[in-house]
C-alpha cells in the first residue's frame, strides 16, 4: 500500500547502554537486554528503512556506487576485557566453559544474574553484531 510505505533511512545510531544489571520484566538481564538485543532488535526492524536508502559514494565529482544506510553502534573498550570463553555459575551449566561462537553462550548472557561480566559481554556483543552486519 502506497500510504504505508516506509521512509529511508540513511543513518541509525544505536548510542543506548547502562552498566549495571537487573531483571528486566521479560525476565532477561537488564544490562544484557539495554546494550545489546535492544540496538539488535531496533535494527532488525528498521533494516528495510536503511536499504531503501542510496548513499553515493564519490570519488571527485563521480559516484562511484550507491550503499544502504548506515548503522553505527557506539561501545566501549570493555569488550577487551570479555574473555575469550566465561565460566557461567548457573545450575545448568556449573562452572563449564562456553565460548563465544556457540548458541548457549548466547543464551546465558540474556539470563540475568548469570555472569559476573554482563557489561563486557554485552559490548562485546554488539561489536559481533556491527561486524556480521557489515558482511
Amino acid at each position: 500500500d502506497e500510504n504505508n510505505v516506509a521512509p529511508t533511512l540513511h543513518i541509525l545510531v544505536n548510542n543506548a547502554g547502562i552498566n549495571f544489571t537487573g531483571t528486566s520484566t521479560d525476565g532477561l538481564d537488564l544490562c544484557f537486554q539495554t546494550n545489546y538485543l535492544g540496538h539488535y532488535l531496533l535494527t532488525k526492524l528498521l533494516l528495510p528503512n536503511l536499504l531503501k536508502a542510496k548513499n553515493h559514494v564519490k570519488k571527485g565529482d563521480v559516484v562511484v556506487k550507491e550503499e544502504a544506510g548506515r548503522v553505527v553502534n557506539l561501545s566501549s573498550v570493555m569488550h577487551h576485557f570479555c574473555p575469550a570463553t566465561s565460566v557461567h555459575k548457573n545450575q545448568e551449566h556449573q562452572g563449564e566453559v562456553i565460548t563465544h561462537n556457540s548458541e548457549e553462550w548466547w543464551k546465558e548472557c540474556a539470563r540475568p544474574n548469570i555472569s559476573c561480566n554482563t557489561y563486557a559481554e554485552s559490548k562485546l556483543a554488539a561489536i559481533l553484531f556491527t561486524m556480521e552486519l557489515n558482511r
